[in-house]
């Protein structure tokens, strides 16, 4: 059987083209807004927003000229020696150096492989989250027309031993391919990993490993349908490059890796909705009124946000914001009873996830909103800035702001190995891979 993670000839940015690599490389594009993406295309006239977004004012998502454009684009940069191919297969090591919501200094790194794509029920590669349809769409049409992935999905793998860091720590003493830091203070290193016994030692390190998708689940299944479309034209080949993907793989044994919580933001609830709350009529939590103390939105979120994390270690908590300073705790001890008709064909796990939670008892019963009225996208919005929700509250622009504590490392494996899913955008991990570090091509590996 071919192995489950091997090197592969990525294109990179030529630094002699393009100059500074921050000014062409981009965040994943999931998380880039309107404003964002125009500012990345000004930036630079190589930036990988160009192909993996588009011109913001150019055909949008689903317009088969934008993609028709990114790939007419792509070769031309080809042809012009802005990607420059490497000759040998190679690992890719990425580091990030980072300082978490906390005030705290962290490294989270890991190997840049193409990964054999597995079926989820083959029990290999795990998810942990749900996907929208139109996202893969869009990443469909984009992959076929481009015949090329911008970006890697983000993985997670457990290996207490730490093997393929045996290999990348002597490798971390050589020169980086680029070494830059972000508008967000992030320090982003990348090395290219060619020498044959350091490749060989990182494929056997990894083989075996089960993956859990940390991030990234569209772009990854979307890949399983760009290889079960190639197989359908071109017949089984176990060495084509449609068998693979590009993923960046942490060690959660080694990596320093953080989960930012998404809180939820509210508008449109239907009348009664305050009341319901108040009368907090499901036995699962226990509701106490705040004193918000005075200060800005700033004060008021680090005051918050401080103490739900005093309280994670009790059980779980959630934070309901309303105008004008008015706040209520919502909460449940660890060991107490949640409703027998909750989460019933669930793991235990899940029925204590805080999102889960949050969604099915707070939303849906506490609060009393339908599945449609949550899950539209239309009335529920997230931000993981706490900050920012109580400022879209006070100025009226949101009704409503649910604040969480982020879900665990440990619960994502967890679910993810019970074959089980979160609700969609349980997690927000940080900081996000850089787009267009390193290429992987469909057409020819």
């Amino acid at each position: 059987m071919p192995a489950l993670v091997k090197p592969f000839r990525g294109w990179r940015y030529n630094p002699k083209v393009v100059g500074n690599l921050a000014d062409v490389l981009a965040p994943p594009y999931d998380i880039v807004n309107l404003a964002q993406q125009a500012e990345l295309c000004l930036r630079h006239r190589y930036n990988i927003a160009h192909l993996d977004l588009g011109e913001p004012s150019g055909p949008g998502m689903g317009d088969p000229r934008r993609y028709q454009q990114a790939a007419a684009l792509l070769r031309r940069w080809q042809e012009d020696g802005v990607f420059v191919r490497d000759q040998a297969p190679c690992f890719y090591l990425y580091e990030e150096q980072y300082t978490d919501p906390l005030g705290q200094s962290k490294r989270q790194r890991g190997i840049i492989g193409a990964v054999r794509l597995r079926d989820y029920e083959e029990r290999v590669i795990l998810p942990h989250e749900g996907t929208l349809s139109k996202p893969k769409a869009d990443r469909l049409a984009l992959m076929q027309a481009c015949q090329m992935a911008f970006s890697q999905i983000f993985a997670l793998y457990r290996d207490p031993r730490c093997q393929a860091e045996e290999v990348t720590d002597q490798v971390m003493t050589e020169e980086p391919y680029f070494d830059l830091t972000d508008g967000a203070g992030v320090r982003h290193r990348m090395w290219a990993i060619a020498d044959p016994e350091q490749v060989a030692a990182i494929s056997d390190a990894l083989e075996g490993r089960q993956i859990v998708i940390a991030d990234g689940h569209h772009r990854y299944e979307t890949a399983l349908a760009y290889r079960n479309e190639y197989r359908q034209t071109h017949g089984y080949d176990p060495n084509s490059p449609a068998e693979r993907v590009s993923m960046f793989l942490a060690n959660t044994e080694s990596s320093e890796l953080t989960i930012m919580a998404a809180h939820r933001l509210l508008e449109r609830l239907p009348q009664g909705t305050w009341e319901r709350l108040e009368t907090c009529p499901t036995r699962a939590f226990a509701l106490a009124n705040l004193v918000v103390p005075a200060g800005s939105d700033a004060e008021v979120a680090q005051s918050l946000t401080a103490m739900l994390a005093r309280w994670q270690d009790r059980g779980t908590a959630f934070i309901v914001y309303r105008p004008e300073r008015r706040a209520y705790l919502l909460f449940t001890d660890r060991n107490a009873p949640l409703p027998e008709n909750y989460g019933a064909d669930h793991s235990e796990t899940w029925r204590r996830l805080g999102v889960a939670l949050l969604h099915d008892l707070v939303i849906r019963q506490v609060l009393g909103l339908s599945g449609t009225y949550a899950e539209s996208g239309e009335n529920v919005t997230f931000t993981r800035y706490a900050e920012e929700a109580i400022a879209l509250v006070e100025a009226g622009k949101q009704e409503m702001a649910l604040l969480l504590n982020p879900t665990r490392v440990d619960e994502v494996m967890a679910i993810a190995q019970a074959g089980e899913r979160m609700p969609q955008k349980g997690t927000y991990f940080y900081p996000k891979l850089l787009a267009g570090i390193v290429l992987y091509d469909l057409g020819s590996g």
